[in-house]
């Protein structure tokens, strides 16, 4: 039987945009600290690392939807395969119960019988 998700994992974009992301917002940060110490240039500087960061980030997450747009098909594909497994399980599992409902009212009514001719005789 196939499981339907395996062990998350990180792909090396994912990683990627995580870092970049953490970078952004120290370069930010650090933009934040320079203007606060009057150092125009150094603020205006790391201003402009963030915007380019921000730009690689948003080149980044096109290309990371289309991948999760990919992997989210294939998991989705796949939990529908285990769904109509299971939906057949569970019809033969009912399947089975009638029948073991059946068989235990036919060894009722065997043993009722066998209880009458044992009377009788």
């Amino acid at each position: 039987m196939n499981r339907v998700s395996n062990s998350t994992h990180q792909s090396p974009s994912t990683a990627l945009f995580e870092s970049l992301s953490e970078s952004r917002i120290s370069v930010l940060y650090l933009a934040r600290r320079a203007k606060e110490t009057k150092d125009m240039a150094l603020a205006k500087e790391l201003t402009e690392k963030g915007q380019s960061l921000k730009i690689e980030m948003a080149r980044i997450r096109r290309t990371l939807t289309v991948e999760w747009t990919k992997e989210a098909a294939a998991l989705l594909k796949r939990s529908k395969t285990a769904q109509s497994e299971l939906a057949k399980h569970v019809a033969d599992a009912e399947k089975s119960a009638r029948k073991t409902k059946a068989l235990a009212r036919a060894l009722t009514a065997v043993s009722k019988v066998l209880a009458l001719a044992k009377k009788v005789l």
